[in-house]
């Protein structure tokens, strides 16, 4: 064939005569085109079910459910009738009590680990991260590194802000102990707007 199928699976731009494509190649072509259908359509079932799955975890917990079934706690039925560990299954609450039902959604293709990995993280983090890092495509590997080079450079920010709140203090000490001294308060208003810009 002389054109490609584009990767969101439109054929229109696979117009190619039959006289150009052999058998083989239309075979190909349509078995590809079938089987690009269900991979997203089973990716949005994916998403769906994720979803699904941690609601009714979360509210198997809250309301105690599992006791009906014969299991003393949570656990015993998490790792006795699921076949997953407790630790997995609170992974999938959390996420889902922190990101809430629309982000879960509109992530889940992500996989667990990562939205794991989202959930931890503040709302202002998580929207930074979210902006700059294309969440989907990233290995979970290159994630944690960005996480991890995110909280540094928040805690980087926070110093900042401390040396900044003390140096304004101190200005604010000494303008108190020389009040008549203009340069003290022109100090202490510098500080004070530079910490209040932080």
């Amino acid at each position: 064939m002389s054109e490609k199928i584009t990767a969101s699976g439109n054929a229109a731009s696979a117009a190619v005569s039959a006289e150009q494509s052999t058998p083989l190649e239309l075979w190909k072509e349509k078995n590809y085109l079938e089987l690009h259908s269900e991979i997203l359509v089973y990716g949005r079932l994916t998403c769906e079910n994720l979803l699904q799955m941690a609601k009714g975890l979360k509210r198997m917990n809250d309301e105690k459910l599992f006791k009906a079934g014969g299991y003393s706690t949570f656990e015993e039925y998490t790792e006795t009738a699921l076949g997953i560990k407790k630790s997995q299954a609170y992974t999938y609450i959390k996420a889902l009590d922190t990101l809430g039902d629309e982000f879960f959604q509109l992530t889940g293709k992500i996989g667990i680990t990562k939205i794991s990995l989202l959930a931890d993280l503040t709302e202002t983090e998580r929207e930074e991260l979210t902006q700059t890092t294309d969440v989907e495509s990233t290995t979970v590997k290159e994630l944690k590194a960005k996480i991890e080079e995110l909280r540094g450079e928040v805690a980087e920010k926070e110093n900042k802000i401390t040396e900044l709140e003390w140096n304004a203090e101190a200005e604010r000490l000494k303008t108190s102990e020389n009040p008549d001294q203009p340069e003290n308060t022109e100090a202490l208003s510098a500080a004070q707007s530079a910490a209040e810009q932080a």
